[in-house]
């Protein structure tokens, strides 16, 4: 007859509290959200060695590594015409946009493009951005689509051409000229006689050096990034603002993550992550990128207009510009239906002029 097995009542203690103990470890082991990230910029550009894979840590460390950003560079997964839509479609998480591939989508905030704003730097142009979106709930209906998770801003930026050096507005005329960050950079190379185009930003180097285009807008980080500084020589610099490049993350993948988590996320975006990348991808890589070029044995041959030549140039085309963005926002309040359109559209316009005052020493 076999003998019944006994324990102690000791080691049954001991059996319950480590068999608890593995239950509640497990319990408590964190849930992982990997997200997909599109960008058109190469691994190893300057903005993505700067900016991308520190914010990366950022968000890990952020959400006790509970967010991990998984990169995919160069256009892999979504080129850049594609990435808002993609972002809806669910088929990245999280996307680089600009938002110029898509006329109108954010006429309202491309308040903050208008040539002549005088922006102390790009991240100056970025608080301004930012503060404009918090206060302006017809702005954040722009982006309703998907998440915005913060805005970032390309001024100063030049104008970069192969063979013909470009002096002033005037001498846009005939040139096709490659143009991003905003419908106003468009009214500027039309009211000078040039010819906008769009071409993606890993297409430039090509259409330059083949003559597809004469000359494109370019800001630092483009130039190291795509490195078309090996096929120009001009640059121009004006009184020329770029509208707000964004990251946005798909209402599925946001709506994915618990609330504290996307409390956490939102700790390194908002405004903080947008004066983050506008700083680090821009204004920290102009006098970087202009080493390089020299470096590398390239020319610069720059101009840059005075303010004298600025004021001309601001009493022969700023009216004409202006007014063409006046009437676009217009239309665009009244098509949703908002009350006093005209009122709206001075208001934003108006907002925009205070906020530079008032975030100058910021």
């Amino acid at each position: 007859m076999k003998k019944p097995v006994s324990m102690s009542l000791s080691a049954f203690l001991l059996f319950v509290l480590v068999f608890s103990g593995v239950t509640i470890a497990k319990a408590e082991e964190k849930k992982i959200y990997k997200l997909t990230f599109a960008t058109t910029l190469p691994a190893a550009g300057w903005g993505a060695e700067h900016t991308m894979k520190p914010w990366f840590e950022q968000i890990a460390k952020a959400t006790d590594g509970q967010v991990v950003i998984e990169p995919y560079w160069g256009g892999a997964l979504v080129k850049s015409k594609a990435a808002w839509d993609a972002l809806k479609n669910g088929i990245v998480d999280i996307a680089d946009v600009s938002f110029h591939y898509w006329p109108g989508l954010v006429e309202f905030h491309n308040v903050i493009t208008l040539p002549f704003l005088e922006y102390k730097n790009a991240e100056h142009e970025a608080i301004v951005a930012w503060k404009l979106y918090e206060q302006f709930p017809e702005i954040q209906d722009e982006y309703k689509d998907n998440k915005l998770l913060l805005v970032y801003t390309s001024t100063p930026f030049v104008f970069v051409s192969k063979e013909k050096q470009i002096k002033s507005m005037k001498d846009f005329n005939g040139m096709k000229v490659r143009i991003s960050g905003g419908e106003s950079l468009k009214n500027v190379v039309e009211a000078g006689g040039g010819i906008p185009t769009t071409v993606g930003g890993s297409e430039i180097y090509s259409a330059l050096e083949k003559g597809v285009i004469d000359a494109s807008m370019a800001n630092w980080d483009m130039l190291m990034s795509f490195r078309f500084y090996e096929v120009v020589k001009y640059y121009f610099e004006g009184p020329w603002n770029a509208g707000a490049r964004g990251v946005a993350m798909s209402r599925q993948a946001w709506d994915r993550l618990p609330a504290d988590l996307q409390e956490k996320v939102m700790s390194v975006c908002g405004m903080e992550g947008s004066r983050f990348w506008t700083r680090t991808t821009f204004d920290e890589s102009v006098e970087p990128g202009k080493e390089r070029v020299l470096k590398e044995g390239y020319q610069i041959i720059e101009t840059k207009m005075d303010a004298d030549e600025v004021k001309e140039m601001q009493a022969l085309y700023g009216d004409k510009i202006w007014n063409v963005w006046i009437e676009a926002a217009e239309k665009k309040a009244a098509a949703e239906g908002y009350p006093d359109p005209k009122g709206l559209v001075q208001k934003m316009l108006t907002t925009t002029q205070e906020l530079i005052k008032t975030t100058a020493a910021q």
